[in-house]
């Protein structure tokens, strides 16, 4: 049985706010990619309709 390996991820936080907008920015991209792989079309415009409520 192959032994699975682990990452380790080190997190750096900006202490300005310009650097939490970019921060945020990069982490809602990487969501979003991760959302777009994950849902089939029709999940995907469920998503987007909630959103659209929301506003």
């Amino acid at each position: 049985m192959k032994k699975k390996e682990n990452y380790k991820v080190a997190l750096i936080l900006p202490e300005t706010k310009e650097g939490k907008d970019i921060l945020e920015t990069a982490y809602a991209n990487v969501l979003a990619k991760i959302t777009l792989k994950k849902l089939n079309a029709k999940e995907l415009k469920e998503l987007i309709d909630s959103f659209e409520k929301q506003k």
